[in-house]
């Protein structure tokens, strides 16, 4: 990725080999939150082909993106050798389901079929299916409220000195550390005795102890957590 946490499409074309079989990509990004271009993702999908590689895209948090669903892969992946993974646990706030699915090419999707082990969906997932699919209310209705949230966690957060916090399409939003004498681990540590947990992020590649992850949550909540940072940075 580029310091603006776009793809590095450069970077990705040279880290391509005659040994490389996939190139995996999370559409929004997880931790970032970002959601690629259009343009990106097709640049990629180009990489790919000329490759022979396979491009595999996760979309699980593409629910909780504004307009996402335009930016969806899935239209591409019976003319490219491309496979989109999915979920309805994240929207649906239910991820013991474990239900998710995958949109390929009819020839890869017999391909997997051959190879998955029996019996992976559960006859509760299977029940579910159906009405959480349906309700389209219900996820209009918790789309609206993670965008409300989600702005409303940035400007509280942009608001408080030390902090930078980097614009997110999704429902979390990914946030650096720039306090003299404080990383993602001290600060983990002083909210964990309030029972409010962030996601240390510098464990993960291209990040440092500096950043972290908050997730949206119920208005009140995210005050909790908007004053517990401001205490804590003071």
């Amino acid at each position: 990725m580029t310091a603006r946490f776009d793809l590095d499409l450069k970077a990705i074309q040279s880290a391509i080999t005659d040994d490389t079989r996939a190139i995996i990509l999370c559409n929004p990004n997880n931790p970032t939150g970002k959601l690629y271009t259009r343009d990106a993702l097709e640049s990629v999908i180009r990489l790919a082909d000329r490759s022979g590689a396979t491009l595999l895209v996760d979309e699980a948090y593409l629910c909780f993106a504004k307009g996402g669903f335009v930016r969806s892969l899935s239209g591409a992946a019976s003319r490219h050798n491309v496979v989109i993974v999915d979920s309805l646990s994240k929207l649906s706030g239910a991820p013991s389901l474990r239900l998710g699915w995958m949109i390929s090419s009819p020839s890869r999707i017999r391909e997997f079929a051959e190879r998955k082990v029996p019996g992976t969906v559960g006859n509760l997932a299977l029940w579910l299916t159906e009405p959480l699919l349906r309700d389209r209310t219900y996820r209009r209705r918790i789309q609206a409220f993670i965008e409300r949230e989600r702005q409303f966690l940035e400007k509280e957060l942009s608001d408080i000195a030390g902090l930078c916090v980097f614009p997110s399409d999704c429902n979390f939003i990914l946030i650096r550390l720039d306090a003299r004498g404080m990383d993602s681990n001290l600060l983990f540590n002083q909210l964990a005795r309030q029972h409010l947990v962030i996601r240390a992020a510098g464990n993960i590649p291209g990040l440092d102890r500096r950043y972290f992850r908050v997730t949206v949550r119920k208005h009140q909540d995210n005050l909790k957590l908007i004053r517990a940072i401001r205490v804590a940075l003071t």
